[in-house]
């Protein structure tokens, strides 16, 4: 199946992430950019007027308080930004717009949709043990294995990806409305949800930091594909 991006009509996809610099949502912005999509980078202090496609990205770790779920002792939440995110949401699959979810932004999918987290996934899984540094996780990497049947397996082209980044602490736990889990850890942690349908997509790594990897470009390739 192709995803060419070739068609006249360029979409707006709006990238959500926090507001001031993040590496990581230029890497995002530049992608959208060469693969054909007109990127908007958008916070709660500029949230946007229109957009095509939703891109949401990752961060600080969501609010508990939207699932139920245990408040971390003298943690920073960014609740401006669960607000807004939660809101451009609920807009996109009202208005039947395509959803891409990363890292922070597929667990805020799943919460969105009555699903919730885990606080920890070393206390969740005991074979998850994962680098605690900030240097050791950027250069971490693991395998995932994809269900066949779904639209990540039909994107990557494997059912087994080796060399996946890892720069979580929290996952999925019980799953939100409609969605599916379609890739796993070995340890189970999940690492991709999705409901095809609905054209919503949430991915636990970070393609945009893989960008070199032509997987990785095909996320983003489906997103722009199908918000033109």
């Amino acid at each position: 199946m192709s995803y060419s991006t070739s068609r006249a009509r360029k979409p707006l996809i709006a990238i959500s992430g926090r507001c001031g610099i993040q590496p990581g949502i230029y890497c995002a912005y530049f992608l959208v950019k060469f693969l054909g999509g007109i990127p908007k980078i958008v916070c709660y202090k500029n949230p946007p007027e229109k957009f095509d496609g939703l891109l949401l990205m990752g961060g600080t770790d969501v609010d508990p308080t939207l699932y139920k779920g245990r408040v971390k002792d003298n943690y920073k939440y960014d609740h401006e930004r669960d607000e807004l995110e939660l809101a451009l949401i609920k807009h996109a699959i009202k208005k039947e717009k395509p959803v891409l979810g990363i890292c922070r932004g597929a667990q805020l999918l799943n919460v969105s949709l009555g699903g919730t987290l885990h606080y920890d996934v070393a206390q969740a899984y005991e074979e998850a043990k994962y680098p605690s540094s900030l240097l050791a996780k950027i250069f971490y990497r693991k395998s995932i294995y994809i269900n066949k049947e779904s639209l990540f397996y039909r994107l990557a082209n494997y059912k087994t990806i080796r060399n996946v980044n890892s720069l979580h602490t929290q996952a999925v736990d019980e799953l939100g409305r409609d969605l599916e889990i379609t890739a796993q850890e070995k340890n189970g942690v999940v690492q991709v949800i999705e409901n095809k349908e609905k054209r919503l997509l949430g991915v636990q790594f970070h393609p945009e930091l893989l960008f070199y990897r032509r997987f990785s470009r095909r996320i983003f390739e489906w997103l722009i594909k199908e918000s033109a």
